[in-house]
């Protein structure tokens, strides 16, 4: 619970506030939570635009933080958790929807 907390604060404070590093290097915010908003309310009109969304969120990580460092690594442990479980939701609603 700690951890996701620190996670969850890290995120959110970051881009959502403008911050120096991510303005520095010109990366227009995202956060976790306007995603998650922005899902709650139907606002993305597609799949693509959410994993936009997503991808986004990690490439501005990515441009900030050296691999090393814990919050860029703490955030990979997010996203690999959240493509395993899109890629296994995406493959039960395949088997799902085939017509055999």
């Amino acid at each position: 619970a700690v951890y996701q907390r620190r996670v969850r604060e890290a995120v959110v404070s970051t881009q959502s506030t403008g911050d120096p590093k991510f303005v520095e290097k010109g990366l227009t915010p995202i956060d976790l939570m306007t995603v998650k908003k922005k899902l709650e309310f139907g606002e993305y009109p597609s799949f693509e635009s959410f994993y936009s969304d997503v991808t986004h969120f990690q490439r501005n990580y990515s441009e900030v933080y050296p691999p090393d460092h814990q919050l860029r690594q703490e955030i990979e442990e997010i996203m690999g958790v959240f493509l395993k479980e899109l890629n296994e939701n995406l493959i039960e609603e395949y088997h799902h929807n085939k017509v055999v």
